[in-house]
């Protein structure tokens, strides 16, 4: 099989792993990817770019998400979209990763968990801080996403 060592040689590579070519080489080999009914997938910024077309893949795989969202809104939009055909919807829950407290409560919603992405990011253009006094990019990029996995162990 020559797939194998193509991938192998786009990790090494590096940056065309990252590119269209090394899109269009993989994606050739994910017709097969496994069935995740039973499993409880929880994704962070799962309502746009990455973290949507993640979201989308994993609901299309079977998985039981939980959509961890600052905005609640966006989130059940985002929901009633990837309601699975057997009627199961995706859970939201309301989860601010620059604001401690709101990754504590959100958190505390969640029992059962076999998966945990940690997509979520920001970079606003000024600089910024959070509603527990850090720098936004630091406080949802590294600690909200340190706390939340941490909680979730």
């Amino acid at each position: 099989m020559l797939a194998k060592p193509i991938d192998t040689a786009l990790d090494l590579l590096v940056a065309p792993g990252f590119s269209r070519l090394g899109y269009a080489l993989r994606s050739r080999s994910w017709d097969d990817l496994p069935r995740l009914d039973g499993r409880t997938v929880a994704i962070t910024g799962p309502t746009g770019g990455i973290g949507q077309a993640a979201a989308e893949g994993l609901a299309e795989l079977g998985a039981s998400l939980i959509l961890l969202v600052r905005n609640p809104e966006k989130g059940e939009k985002l929901a009633e979209r990837l309601v699975q055909p057997n009627g199961a919807r995706p859970r939201v829950v309301e989860c601010d990763l620059s604001d401690l407290s709101s990754v504590r409560a959100a958190a505390a919603q969640i029992d059962t968990l076999d998966v945990l992405i940690n997509n979520a990011g920001v970079m606003p253009e000024e600089r910024s801080t959070s509603a527990d006094g850090f720098e936004l990019p630091f406080a949802t990029n590294v600690l909200g996403m340190f706390a939340l996995t941490e909680a979730l162990i």
